[in-house]
């Protein structure tokens, strides 16, 4: 909540001053225009701005350019134009966790199988993954 009251006037000069998208959750943040030189001016003006009036620094090799149609890693999902993907890196986590960690999980264990699965699945709802949960309950869990 901290972030979102913080970077609030960060969210306001992206916008209005500069005129470009953004779409932040706490500190992590995407930026987007159509005019991708225009895009890559305005680097050294974000820069400037964080550094001046937040005191904060963009890490300079988390910064990269992607066209939309390729989509953007972003927050444990993939943002392509009218569709959200769950980040293969969440996915193998789920099924590794469920096989290796939980492969015959002791009496103990079960709540917090039961927890992860849960987890997972609602992180999962959010993306486009009806066909992945299906199987991965149908499938996996019925082991």
């Amino acid at each position: 909540m901290f972030a979102n009251f913080f970077l609030t006037k960060f969210d306001k000069y992206i916008k209005y001053v500069l005129g470009l998208d953004i779409v932040r959750y706490a500190d992590d943040f995407v930026i987007g225009h159509s005019n991708l030189e225009y895009l890559k001016s305005c680097i050294p003006l974000i820069r400037k701005f964080a550094t001046e009036e937040l005191k904060l620094t963009i890490h300079p090799d988390k910064l990269y350019i992607q066209e939309c149609s390729k989509g953007v890693v972003f927050v444990g999902g993939i943002i392509k134009k009218n569709r959200l993907y769950c980040g293969r890196r969440s996915v193998g986590k789920m099924y590794q966790k469920v096989h290796t960690k939980f492969k015959s999980p002791k009496e103990e264990e079960v709540n917090d199988l039961v927890g992860s699965i849960n987890s997972y699945l609602g992180l999962m709802k959010h993306f486009k993954t009806y066909k992945l949960r299906k199987n991965f309950v149908l499938n996996d869990l019925s082991v």
